[in-house]
């Protein structure tokens, strides 16, 4: 029993230390975005922004997310086990 809380509270941190880190990700993307792009003053037009290709982005076609997922579960239980 005492492994199991081990590895479920060491995953429980992983994943907040995971969600916390992708989020400010997302932020950071979406900030950095637009920024790129004309004002909508300078030529009249509209700025859009796409979500989901943002995501499809991130999810599908970029392996580090995935390396930051595992590692991140790693770093958690490993917090956890020394405590």
């Amino acid at each position: 029993m005492d492994n199991t809380m081990w590895l479920l509270k060491g995953l429980l941190v992983g994943m907040s230390i995971f969600a916390t880190g992708f989020i400010l990700y997302l932020a950071i993307c979406i900030w950095r975005k637009p920024s790129q792009y004309p004002q909508p003053g300078d030529r009249g037009g509209e700025i859009a922004f796409d979500f989901f290709a943002l995501l499809r982005h991130v999810f599908l076609q970029s392996p580090l997310f995935y390396a930051a997922f595992v590692g991140a579960l790693l770093i958690g239980c490993s917090l956890v086990v020394t405590q």
